[in-house]
């Protein structure tokens, strides 16, 4: 269970700025004068605006933020890698804090956004770092936030044959009307030749897949880096098929079957989940067919987990230095506790880039969405099958 602080001196709205928002939360970035806190941000839950009711006394609040967070760090992490979820801490926030916060960043939101607000009935957020830049130092930094997608193409016996041929992000962009040759596949085939041409594409036609940061502050898309990308790409890939080798259509009818015997997993049930798919890569699979019901919801917990792999960011922090110990991996002391930071040689023996890499966006999925997945899929399938053949993209794995 994480640790819960209460700290003071942060509830002030003038202590924070407007940084990005998705659907469900809000990013807010400190720009106190405290170093303790320097280079880190407040994450905050969105509610639709007409749910606000401040009359509610919001009793799973802890449990729901402390199990997005513990469910990143302790059933992601240790598939993904631990060194890739950052640390943070649960901050316990006032709700007149709330309603200043909602009203100060008002002018910096996009239109598009504002049909949704900070949640005033929440009591606690998400104190971790920013991981635009780094916490102990001022020089030019470069960060860039890449949201790939799905990885692979499926190979479940359930699924409709349209799905064996293009990827769910290239069929997507049918429905999107989204004008763009990015796909996926080619990021994670780890080809230079495809990975380049993804990169290409991405920096053309950015939309929500590609972000680029100086010094923290969103900018127009530049270029990345390769250096070691190719073991995250490569587990993300392998966790998001094996998570998902059924396929929605396959899941939906497992969810169908079971669905009396399904709820939305504990912390501990989530590690149980883990321990029985880590062991069940490892040893031949039941077919699928002879599945009995704890196998059946098995399947379906893991799929949920494969949805949230689709659907996180990966971001890379690089910013010139002359360090020159590659032993060295932890810089900076804010937030109680020190970033993760490595160094990597450039072209002189006395110049260095240091760098982290962080994936977030790792919130658990609920059970109660499969049949919202199932419906989406669908659509996007027969939008894409109205396409001529000519036009229709057929995708390499």
């Amino acid at each position: 269970m994480l640790h819960i602080e209460v700290i003071p001196e942060l509830y002030h709205k003038n202590l924070w700025k407007y940084k990005a928002e998705g659907n469900v939360n809000v990013v807010l970035a400190f720009i106190g004068k405290n170093e303790r806190f320097f280079g880190t941000v407040l994450r905050l839950r969105k509610t639709i605006i007409s749910n606000q009711d401040t009359s509610i006394d919001n009793e799973n609040s802890f449990e729901n933020q402390d199990l997005s967070f513990s469910y990143a760090s302790s059933v992601i992490g240790p598939l993904l890698g631990d060194e890739y979820i950052s640390k943070s801490i649960l901050l316990k926030v006032p709700q007149t804090f709330l309603k200043e916060l909602s009203k100060a960043i008002l002018p910096m939101r996009p239109e598009n956004r504002i049909h949704k607000d900070i949640d005033f009935n929440q009591h606690y957020g998400i104190l971790t770092y920013d991981h635009t830049i780094f916490a102990s130092d001022t020089n030019l930094t470069l960060s860039i936030e890449l949201k790939p997608k799905w990885a692979f193409l499926p190979s479940s016996p359930f699924i409709n044959s349209e799905k064996f041929h293009s990827c769910r992000f290239c069929m997507h962009k049918y429905s999107k009307k989204i004008l763009s040759n990015y796909c996926p596949l080619d990021l994670f085939s780890l080809d230079e030749v495809r990975l380049k041409r993804a990169i290409k594409e991405l920096l053309s036609n950015p939309n929500n897949n590609l972000k680029m940061f100086i010094q923290g502050m969103q900018i127009h898309i530049g270029q990345i880096t390769k250096h070691n990308k190719q073991i995250l790409f490569k587990r993300l890939k392998q966790l998001q098929k094996t998570l998902d080798e059924l396929d929605i259509e396959g899941i939906y009818k497992l969810f169908l079957e079971q669905r009396s015997n399904l709820h939305d997993p504990t912390l501990e049930e989530w590690q149980l989940i883990v321990k029985e798919y880590e062991q069940r890569i490892k040893s031949p699979d039941v077919p699928h067919l002879s599945m009995d019901g704890a196998q059946m919801r098995q399947r379906i917990y893991e799929f949920l987990m494969s949805t949230t792999l689709k659907d996180c960011s990966i971001i890379f922090t690089f910013q010139k230095s002359r360090f020159s110990d590659e032993t060295k991996v932890a810089d900076g002391t804010s937030l109680f506790f020190k970033e993760k930071v490595k160094f990597i040689p450039f072209s002189s023996d006395k110049i260095y880039f240091k760098y982290k890499v962080n994936v977030i966006d790792l919130d658990p999925k609920s059970v109660t969405k499969i049949p919202y997945y199932y419906d989406l899929d669908a659509m996007i399938v027969n939008n894409y099958m109205k396409c001529d053949d000519i036009t229709k993209k057929k995708c390499i794995e």
